[in-house]
C-alpha cells in the first residue's frame, strides 16, 4: 500500500472513531441482558431499572419508545417508570406521543401530549428547557434507525438523551412475518427507514430459535446500541 493510500486509510479510520465516540454509534450490539423469563411484562421494566438504575439515575430526560398498539411494551414501560419513581426519580413532567393509545397504561391520559414529526421545534426546546420522561413510537426513538426525530433532536441539542426503546420478538421461524416494523430483509443498522429496527429484532428472533424458549412466559433480551441508547426484545405469551 503507498503513501498517500495509508493516509487515507488513517483519516477515515480516525473519522470513523470519532464519530462512534461522539454519536454512539457502534458496528454491533453490546449484549446486556442474555434472554430471561419473566412472569409478567411489568416485571422486565422493573428489572431494567433496577439493574441499570446507575446509568439512568443521574439523566435530565428520558425517552422510552414501544411499539404502538403492544400491551406488553406498554406494561414493560410502566414498570420501569414505576420502578424509577418509587426511588424518587422522574417525578417530573411526563409527556405522550398524540398517536400513542395507551389503553393498558390509564395515567397517561393525564400527561401532556406532544406531536413530535409536527411540531418537532417544539419538542427539542422541551427536551432542552424541560426535566421529563418521554414515552414515543419506538419507530421515533431507536438509535438502530438513522434520522429518527430523536437522532435529529441530539444533533440539534449536540447531546445524548438516554432512550430505551422496546421491540417484539418471536420464538419460533413460523411467527416471523409477526415482527413490527416489517423487515425488508435488508437493512442495516442506521438505515433511514424503519425496517431497521425489523431486521434488527428478526435477527435476535433467529439467533434465540436453537434455544427452544418457553413460549408460555414473557422472554426478554436487551442490548446497548449506542452510547446512550438500549434495545429491549420483548416475548409475550399469546402474540
Amino acid at each position: 500500500m503507498n503513501r498517500w493510500a495509508w493516509i487515507f486509510f488513517i483519516l477515515l479510520s480516525v473519522g470513523g472513531m470519532g464519530l462512534v465516540i461522539h454519536w454512539g454509534l457502534r458496528p454491533k450490539p453490546v449484549r446486556l441482558v442474555k434472554p430471561s423469563y419473566f412472569d409478567n411484562a411489568q416485571d422486565i421494566g422493573r428489572l431494567i431499572w433496577e439493574r441499570y438504575r446507575d446509568r439512568f439515575e443521574n439523566e435530565k430526560n428520558i425517552i422510552v419508545g414501544i411499539e404502538v398498539g403492544s400491551k406488553a411494551q406498554e406494561l414493560a414501560a410502566k414498570g420501569f417508570l414505576s420502578a424509577a419513581r418509587k426511588d424518587g426519580f422522574f417525578n417530573a413532567q411526563a409527556y405522550r406521543e398524540a398517536r400513542l393509545d395507551t389503553e393498558f397504561w390509564p395515567e397517561t391520559a393525564k400527561w401532556n401530549l406532544i406531536n413530535v414529526r409536527k411540531d418537532h421545534a417544539q419538542f427539542i426546546e422541551t427536551l432542552r428547557a424541560e426535566a421529563g420522561f418521554f414515552l414515543l413510537p419506538n419507530t421515533f426513538v431507536s438509535h438502530v434507525i438513522g434520522g429518527t426525530p430523536v437522532l435529529r433532536a441530539e444533533q440539534a441539542l449536540k447531546k445524548k438523551v438516554l432512550s430505551i426503546s422496546f421491540v417484539g420478538l418471536v420464538l419460533a421461524m413460523q411467527d416471523l412475518d409477526q415482527i413490527y416494523p416489517r423487515c425488508d430483509g435488508q437493512a442495516a443498522f442506521g438505515a433511514k427507514t424503519s425496517a431497521a429496527l425489523g431486521c434488527a429484532a428478526k435477527r435476535k428472533s433467529i439467533s434465540l430459535f436453537r434455544k427452544n424458549l418457553n413460549r408460555k412466559r414473557y422472554v426478554m433480551a436487551m442490548e446497548q446500541t449506542g452510547q446512550r441508547d438500549y434495545l429491549v426484545y420483548v416475548w409475550s405469551p399469546g402474540s
